[in-house]
């Protein structure tokens, strides 16, 4: 498995923040005892999905100028409660289930933290884009052309916690999965943050499925 210094690399690379924040957020989390210590120092212990979930809501959910803010987004967003799915063409069905996060890999009610290391793991596979053949039971590629396989993206809202996960499977089917305490649509979320005082400066950070990836073979390595 990879150790810490690999997963600050990586994510220096997938988010364009600093190496210098990056460590200091990695620094913060272990000492929240929310990433492993032990071993013979901090940079030998082994790097997980777990660990590379939290790292992620970290520096995409974190609330500028907050105290100790990685580890206060992580406590926010990492147990947001799993809404049920939408689905693309409504038609699609039971078909749908064969997406990634379905319900014969992940449970009905999951988090956002089981959601992300799932996705994680599944890149680590190299299985984010595969589907099981409703005929066969067999698991099968989307597509063998990078370009027309689908697309995933994960997007974070502040200051009211609430993430989507999107995923298009093929060139045809894309279900969506909202976390959060409540589902809140893009139209209105500027204007639920001002009845809730939290102002008007929403904030939408979204990582595409190539960070997810660069996750997942770095802890294959």
């Amino acid at each position: 498995m990879a150790k810490s210094p690999e997963l600050i690399e990586t994510m220096v690379a997938a988010t364009g923040e600093t190496k210098a924040a990056v460590s200091v957020a990695l620094t913060r989390l272990r000492k929240s005892g929310l990433i492993p210590v032990g071993g013979r120092g901090p940079y030998s212990i082994d790097m997980d999905s777990e660990a590379a979930m939290r790292l992620l809501i970290a520096l995409c959910a974190a609330v500028s100028l907050e105290s100790d803010s990685p580890t206060r987004a992580v406590e926010r967003f990492e147990n947001l409660p799993s809404r049920p799915p939408k689905i693309f063409p409504e038609s699609a069905g039971k078909r749908a289930n064969s997406i990634v996060i379905g319900s014969g890999n992940i449970k009905e009610g999951h988090t956002l933290g089981d959601a992300l290391k799932h996705i994680i793991d599944c890149a680590r596979r190299s299985e984010l884009f595969t589907y099981v053949d409703a005929a066969t039971g067999k698991r099968q590629s989307a597509s063998k052309q990078r370009d027309t396989r689908g697309f995933m993206s994960v997007q974070f809202m502040l200051p009211i916690p609430q993430v989507r996960i999107e995923h298009q499977f093929s060139a045809w089917l894309r279900k969506t999965w909202i976390y959060g305490h409540e589902a809140i649509g893009f139209e209105r979320y500027n204007s639920a943050c001002r009845a809730a005082g939290l102002g008007d400066r929403a904030r939408l950070v979204t990582v595409s499925e190539a960070t997810i990836e660069e996750l997942g073979q770095m802890l294959a390595k």
